[in-house]
C-alpha cells in the first residue's frame, strides 16, 4: 500500500510517515468526538452512579484507541528501495497523475495490516454509537412518567435530531474511509468509482 500526505506539513519539516499517521487517525478522532457527544447524552439523562464515575476513563480511553490503531504500521514501515520497481509497474497510472516519486511512501507489503485495524475501530466506533442511543433512548422512555410532555417532546426531538445529525456526518466521514479499507482488503484500487 502506497500513500501520498497533501504536503500541508512539509512547511514545519514534519516526516512523510507522520503526515499519513495524522491523515489516517484524523477521521478516527472525529468520530470518537461523536461518539462523545452520545456519551455526555447519556450522561446527562441517567442517574447511573458507575457510569459517573467510569466515564472520563472511557472518553479517554477511545482518544488512546483513535490515535493507537494506526501505530503499528507507521512504526513498521518497510524499506523504500521497492519504490522505483513499483513506479515502472503503474507508471502508466502515474503519468496521469503529476508523479514524483518523492511523493510518496510505500507503508506496508500486506494491506491487511492498515485495513484491519481501521475496520476494527469503525466497527468499534458504531458498535458503541449503538449502545448508546440504545441507552440514551431507554433512560429517556423510562422517565416519560416522571417528565411533562413538552420536556418529553423536546427531549426526543432532541434525540432524534442528534441521530440524523450523526449520521449524516458518519457517512460523508466514514464513507470514504470504508471504500478505502475495503479496496485495502480486496486489493482492488479502481479510481474510477
Amino acid at each position: 500500500m502506497a500513500v501520498r500526505p497533501l504536503g500541508y506539513f512539509n512547511w514545519f519539516g514534519l516526516p512523510m510517515k507522520y503526515q499519513i499517521y495524522l491523515t489516517i487517525t484524523g477521521p478516527a478522532v472525529a468520530g470518537v468526538s461523536l461518539l462523545a457527544v452520545y456519551e455526555n447524552r447519556y450522561y446527562v439523562l441517567c442517574d447511573n452512579s458507575f457510569w459517573k464515575k467510569i466515564r472520563i476513563a472511557y472518553i479517554i480511553g477511545n482518544y488512546c484507541c483513535a490515535f493507537g490503531f494506526c501505530v503499528y504500521p507507521t512504526i513498521h514501515i518497510p524499506e523504500q528501495t521497492i519504490r522505483e520497481d513499483w513506479v515502472q509497474r503503474y507508471y502508466c497510472i502515474l503519468v496521469k497523475s503529476n508523479f514524483n516519486i518523492n511523493s510518496f511512501i510505500i507503508m506496508t507489503y500486506n494491506p491487511i495490516v492498515f485495513a484491519g485495524p481501521m475496520l476494527g475501530h469503525i466497527v468499534n466506533s458504531f458498535s458503541q454509537f449503538a449502545v448508546l442511543v440504545l441507552l440514551s433512548v431507554h433512560v429517556l422512555s423510562s422517565k416519560r412518567a416522571r417528565l411533562s410532555v413538552n420536556t418529553y417532546q423536546m427531549q426526543k426531538k432532541f434525540m432524534i435530531a442528534l441521530v440524523v445529525q450523526s449520521v449524516l456526518f458518519s457517512f460523508f466521514l466514514l464513507a470514504p474511509v470504508t471504500i478505502y479499507s475495503v479496496a485495502m482488503f480486496f486489493e482492488s484500487y479502481n479510481q474510477g468509482l
